[in-house]
C-alpha cells in the first residue's frame, strides 16, 4: 500500500469513527449531561489505523507498512483525578513486504495492557505498556511458507473523550517490540518492531 493511500485509508476511518460515535452520542445518551465524568467501569470498542513495522535481520531490513482493523476490551477504576485500568486487544494487520523476491507480512497483533491516566472531566490523557504478540508469515511460494509468532512488549499512550455516559472517542499510540525469530530455518534470526496509530469508538457499561 502506498503512503498516500496508507494515509487517505487512516483518515477515512478517523472520520467515519468519529461520525459513528457522535450519531450514537446523539441517538442514545447525550441528553444526559457529563459532569464530574466517571471513568470507572468495563467497556469494548472497535478500533482501525496504520501501521509501519520492520523486520530485520543481521545483514537487511524490509518495511511493513499498512492498515490495522480490530477490537479492544476493558475495564477502568478512577480514584480522583487517576484512572487505572487494565486492557486486551486483538488487531487484523495489512503490513507486507518483499525482500529479494520473498514476501513477508504480519496477519495479526493482539497485547494486554496496563493503563495509568489522568482524567480532567470527560477528557482522559493515559500511557499504557504491557505485553505484545504478532502472527507473521513469510511467503517464498511455491517453495516453502512459514508462520510464527513473535512475543515481546508495547509501550505507548493516547487521548480518550467521553462523548456521553456510555459512548467514547479515542486516539492511541504505540511501539512495539516483538522480540526476534528464526521461523525453524536455521537462517539466522529477525527482529520484528512497529509503530501504529489506532483510531477508536468505544462503549462504557
Amino acid at each position: 500500500m502506498k503512503f498516500p493511500s496508507l494515509i487517505a485509508v487512516t483518515s477515512a476511518l478517523a472520520f467515519a469513527a468519529m461520525a459513528t460515535a457522535t450519531h450514537a452520542a446523539d441517538s442514545i445518551g447525550a441528553e444526559q449531561p457529563i459532569a464530574g465524568y466517571d471513568w470507572s467501569g468495563t467497556y469494548i470498542g472497535v478500533q482501525g489505523g496504520a501501521a509501519w513495522a520492520k523486520a530485520a535481520d543481521s545483514v537487511d531490513d524490509v518495511r511493513l507498512n499498512g492498515g490495522a482493523l480490530g477490537g479492544y476490551a476493558g475495564a477502568n477504576w478512577q480514584s480522583g483525578n487517576l484512572v487505572f485500568g487494565i486492557e486486551a486487544d486483538a488487531t487484523h494487520s495489512w503490513n507486507d513486504g518483499t525482500i529479494f523476491g520473498v514476501g513477508v507480512g504480519t496477519d495479526w497483533q493482539a497485547s494486554l495492557r496496563g493503563r495509568l491516566g489522568y482524567a480532567m472531566d470527560r477528557a482522559l490523557i493515559y500511557g499504557a505498556g504491557g505485553i505484545a504478540i504478532s502472527r507473521v508469515t513469510v511467503d517464498a511460494s511455491p517453495a516453502f511458507v512459514v508462520k510464527d509468532t513473535f512475543t515481546g512488549w508495547t509501550l505507548g499512550g493516547g487521548v480518550e473523550y467521553a462523548l456521553s455516559q456510555n459512548w467514547t472517542t479515542r486516539v492511541d499510540y504505540r511501539y512495539s517490540d516483538y522480540g526476534k525469530s528464526g521461523f525453524g530455518l536455521g537462517i539466522g534470526e529477525v527482529k520484528l518492531t512497529e509503530h501504529a496509530l489506532r483510531f477508536g469508538v468505544g462503549y462504557k457499561f
